[in-house]
């Protein structure tokens, strides 16, 4: 009764104060939602309605579940179109909201206890509005107040500095991240320079286990600027899937893309690329040593 009264409430205050209609009303288990016609709302508008409802529960005033004819809906300024003809009840917040319901509400706003919004967001062309009433407001206050209280240890900051704590520690990670993807970089380029070293030859190929395509691909650019001369064929086994990277420096011959073709036939795979650099990937249908030894062959 208190959510359910609680949104005539509010879908009159936004209908009063913008002319906002609600067309549609959902009653969750923690939270309640209200669809507003409209492009977008504002915070000062959300505040203002909020108010408003909050100032008409605090007032007592009563509420009048009535039974009238269609006759009688003459005197009443209904807040939308009613769906029936006959067997009309209308639930009445006076000089302030008529509508018809057939839903249970209690007797005055009061008994609302109170109303809070809690977000809102675009949906298409129109805005849902989530919010919660009475014991409800309590109940999220408490939760609330235990999740900041935990944090508050956790962060070892007061509740009023818990914002600007939080963004030292994003900034922290950002910059941790940074020096992490440089440090990668780096050890790719030490491993670019041993994989030519040790290779030898026009074409050098290596198998790796569990390293994801996105590295293998860094991995190969750094090796065609290592070595322009020479193809390089990369494939990684991970799980059930086999993928891989192939690579020519500006020097060295081959089509990449025409090889990565073949090569995803083998494996029932999807890929791409171009003549000097392709990649891809399918199923693990044969273990990466007998994969590669096909290509050899293919690219010579």
């Amino acid at each position: 009764m208190q959510q359910h009264s609680g949104q005539h409430i509010l879908s009159a205050a936004f209908e009063q104060l913008f002319g906002y209609k609600t067309v549609s009303f959902h009653l969750g288990k923690e939270t309640l939602t209200i669809d507003l016609v409209a492009e977008n709302i504002s915070a000062e508008e959300v505040e203002q309605a909020e108010k408003l409802a909050n100032e008409v529960i605090l007032e007592n005033r009563p509420i009048i579940c009535k039974w009238v004819s269609e006759d009688d809906l003459k005197q009443y300024s209904l807040r939308k179109e009613l769906s029936v003809s006959d067997n009309i009840r209308l639930v009445i917040i006076p000089d302030f909201d008529y509508n018809g319901c057939g839903g249970t509400h209690p007797s005055s706003t009061s008994q609302v206890g109170a109303l809070k919004i809690l977000g809102w967001e675009r949906q298409k062309k129109k805005v849902r509005v989530e919010f919660v009433c009475g014991n409800r407001v309590l109940r999220q206050l408490g939760q609330k107040h235990l999740v900041l209280q935990q944090l508050t240890a956790a962060l070892n900051a007061p509740e009023q500095d818990m914002l600007d704590a939080v963004n030292r520690l994003l900034e922290n990670r950002k910059s941790l991240e940074k020096s992490m993807e440089e440090t990668k970089d780096l050890l790719l380029t030490y491993e670019a320079k041993e994989i030519v070293e040790k290779g030898g030859g026009k074409v050098i190929s290596q198998v790796f286990q569990n390293r994801s395509i996105q590295e293998l691909q860094k991995l190969a650019r750094v090796l065609v600027l290592e070595s322009e001369a020479t193809t390089f064929l990369l494939v990684t086994e991970n799980e059930n899937k086999l993928q891989f990277v192939f690579a020519r420096g500006k020097d060295a011959e081959g089509n990449m893309k025409a090889l990565a073709a073949a090569a995803l036939l083998l494996i029932n795979g999807k890929g791409g690329g171009n003549e000097s650099f392709a990649q891809g990937g399918g199923e693990l249908l044969m273990q990466g040593d007998q994969f590669l030894t096909f290509l050899a062959e293919k690219l010579n």
